[in-house]
């Protein structure tokens, strides 16, 4: 079969979640992301101008369909088609389901949707990762792809705080503010941990635009309610500066 001809379905589903996410934005699904995220208020959430990296990843993900259009490696190709093509279709299906089910306020769903969705992601990084790739294979598969782990990798402590809010959760009696503390140390550990696994720079900057997003609600529309948060966030910006720094420079960066 021509190679431009197996690539289709892989495409249309790249369309269809990029339609489902304009109308579960739109509020054609139910209410918006950010109505729903509204409803459930607290701490974690960044600064609605913080979701636009959801254009940069979308981009990122045409480039990756792009790149494999003008792929003229038969090895690498099946290396796609076999390891990487099957996940990723699985990981947008499973995000259309996450746009549904959140837009229907059904949040308790959409957090084991989400975690699926981000378990897809990670397993194509840890293919790509035991694979040595050439400058236009990094940028055409791994950067792509690293986009979303970082982003995934917030969003879905994003969305457990949401159900928790969601079901009435009493945080264990503890304050709405240390429960941020734990989950901004939980964000950074993680996220420090996907860079050095992956000697992903990239990695470190989409954790520091997330960072940055809640950093700046709490310096505005949050401020104050949480004193130790802007403290917190800042060191834990600067860690992973330097995370993205130290990998960059690593020689073993791949």
């Amino acid at each position: 079969m021509n190679i431009r001809v197996k690539k289709i379905p892989l495409s249309l589903w790249y369309v269809v979640t990029l339609v489902m996410n304009f109308l579960g934005a739109m509020g054609v699904l139910g209410q918006s992301q950010r109505e729903v995220s509204d409803s459930l208020p607290n701490l974690f959430v960044p600064a609605p101008f913080t979701f636009a990296i959801w254009f940069v990843i979308y981009l990122g993900s045409a480039w990756f369909l792009i790149h494999q259009f003008r792929q003229k490696d038969e090895e690498y190709t099946t290396f796609l088609e076999t390891k990487i093509n099957p996940l990723f279709a699985e990981a947008c299906l499973f995000n259309v389901a996450w746009i549904i089910s959140f837009s229907r306020h059904w949040i308790g769903i959409s957090t084991l949707f989400i975690l699926i969705y981000y378990a897809f992601i990670v397993a194509i990084m840890e293919r790509i990762r035991k694979r040595t790739l050439t400058p236009a294979q990094r940028l055409g598969l791994k950067v792509p792809m690293a986009l979303y782990l970082g982003w995934l990798s917030v969003a879905v402590i994003a969305n457990i705080t949401a159900w928790l809010v969601d079901l009435g959760w009493d945080r264990f009696g503890w304050s709405e503010a240390l429960w941020l503390y734990i989950a901004l140390v939980l964000g950074l550990v993680v996220l420090s941990a996907l860079i050095f696994r992956h000697r992903c720079p990239v990695i470190a900057l989409v954790g520091l635009w997330a960072f940055f997003g809640i950093l700046y609600r709490h310096l505005t529309e949050k401020a104050g309610a949480a004193p130790l948060a802007p403290i917190i966030l800042a060191v834990a910006m600067a860690v992973l500066l330097l995370d993205g720094l130290f990998v960059l420079r690593s020689p073993n960066t791949r």
